[in-house]
């Protein structure tokens, strides 16, 4: 009885949240408690009700995204207001701190009165009632911090993203503009500027800046600002590609890719009832071009890493006489790759071990599109830029060196290898591939390697992940 009592008060202090910012909210508390390990599941809208649901959903979307892509940053322009760091308060105020900042500074387009009463009211029904002054003062000044024109509205400096590197009082834009602050929030310093002002850890900007230089570094940082465009593979088809109304396609400079715009715009309508074509960005279409000049004409493919199907989508284009077993070790995922190739009798699901007993010794090739960092596509994935650490790249490089052993059970004699990554590290990438070769049996026949590529501001039909891929073949003996 006393459980019962307990949960059923629980549910009345936190009923299902019914407007965007408390979706937001909900969720950053429960993050404030995790980072740096952010959770990968998408925010759930699913309370919002009513004829405004999907404009309040949105909204949610919009100002989570805005506190996830600029974590770092957030809490860098809430420092000087406060007289204890952000990271150490309760967190609901923290919630409601970077909510608020978001939309103060990232979200033009939200009345300040608006962000910072939602966030007291807020934290008042969230059981913080004391903490509501803190929240409303912490707020109102960083909302002053902002340089206002004429008609109210923050002042947004024009000029490519690279002219504000390094000015204390600029804060970058996804579009590569700039917000101009009141104060020098950010340090000068360009690895400590680019820290705070693109929310990106300074250990990792270290790294980026001792392997590629501080030039490719200031890049990399600001590359992971862009919100990245919807980007449709229809290669393999003939078929015309006709968008829903209001939106536009326009050539990708990767052949048979096309760029959905505007931004924002969803591809649910293009992609309904179509198998001949899929999202996916240029590098990750391009991974496959590792196996160009090998001669390549397998009967027997394994995809062991499949994801959503893709590439497993690719090599039934490039092989159609191929068979391919395709398997992920993920239910939603796998659940995903049966529905996709239900009518594709070359093509079959099956889960790991079935795959291990049908492929054993006898599969033409493998590919290996492997769980990584995801350092080569942190502006579609700006969580990982969190949680990356060199701890974690050594967990990751063991599951990576694993699934290379067992590709070798299923390799027939002098089979390939296709191992890919959407990293850009080297532990990842080519000290992986150094290590199969030198310790796991394979040689290496073909490798290459992608940087990321655009800046704010800059053109989408342009734009591209970064990624590595290399082709390996068992040796003889190699097992």
């Amino acid at each position: 009885m006393a459980q019962k009592t307990s949960q059923t008060r629980r549910s009345r202090r936190f009923p299902p949240a019914s407007s965007a910012r408390s979706v937001v909210h909900q969720r950053l508390r429960e993050e404030a408690h995790r980072y740096p390990d952010l959770r990968l599941e998408p925010l759930d809208t699913s309370t919002l009700k009513g004829p405004g649901a999907g404009r309040e959903a949105a909204l949610a979307h919009a100002i989570y995204d805005a506190v996830v892509r600029r974590w770092i940053t957030l809490e860098a322009v809430l420092a000087p207001h406060t007289s204890r760091p952000i990271g150490e308060m309760d967190s609901t105020v923290r919630a409601a701190l970077l909510a608020g900042a978001a939309q103060l500074l990232l979200l033009d387009r939200i009345p300040p009165h608006a962000a910072i009463n939602e966030a007291v009211n807020w934290t008042r029904s969230a059981g913080k009632p004391k903490a509501t002054g803190l929240v409303n003062a912490v707020l109102r000044r960083v909302s002053e911090s902002i340089t206002r024109g004429e008609q109210g509205w923050p002042v947004v400096v024009d000029g490519p993203a690279t002219e504000h590197v390094g000015k204390p009082d600029r804060l970058p834009l996804a579009d590569g503009r700039a917000l101009q602050l009141t104060n020098e929030t950010f340090l000068a310093e360009t690895p400590d500027w680019l820290a705070s002002a693109t929310g990106n850890p300074r250990w990792l900007i270290d790294r980026w800046i001792k392997g590629w230089g501080e030039e490719a570094a200031v890049e990399q940082c600001l590359h992971t600002l862009v919100h990245p465009p919807v980007i449709i593979n229809h290669a393999p088809t003939d078929a015309p590609l006709i968008a829903p109304d209001g939106q536009t396609l326009n050539h990708h400079e990767r052949d048979g890719l096309s760029v959905l715009g505007p931004d924002g715009a969803s591809p649910r309508d293009l992609l309904k009832g179509r198998k001949d074509i899929w999202v996916q960005d240029a590098t990750s279409a391009g991974a496959l071009d590792v196996l160009q000049g090998t001669d390549a004409r397998p009967n027997l493919i394994v995809d062991l890493c499949a994801g959503l199907g893709t590439k497993t989508r690719q090599l039934r284009a490039m092989y159609p006489e191929a068979t391919i077993l395709a398997c992920d070790t993920n239910e939603a995922r796998a659940k995903g790759l049966r529905r996709v190739f239900a009518n594709d009798e070359n093509t079959q699901v099956l889960d790991i071990e079935d795959v291990r007993y049908e492929a054993a010794g006898k599969a033409d090739l493998v590919l290996l599109d492997v769980p990584c960092s995801n350092s080569g596509v942190l502006p579609r994935r700006p969580e990982a830029r969190y949680r990356v650490g060199l701890e974690q790249l050594d967990r990751l490089v063991a599951v990576q060196r694993d699934l290379l052993a067992q590709s070798q059970a299923m390799l027939a004699p002098g089979g390939l290898v296709v191992y890919a990554t959407c990293s850009i590290d080297d532990e990842e990438n080519q000290g992986l591939t150094q290590w199969a070769c030198e310790s796991a049996g394979f040689e290496l026949v073909n490798e290459q390697s992608v940087m990321p590529k655009g800046l704010p501001g800059g053109t989408p039909t342009e734009y591209r992940d970064g990624g590595y891929a290399s082709v390996l073949r068992l040796r003889p003996g190699g097992r």
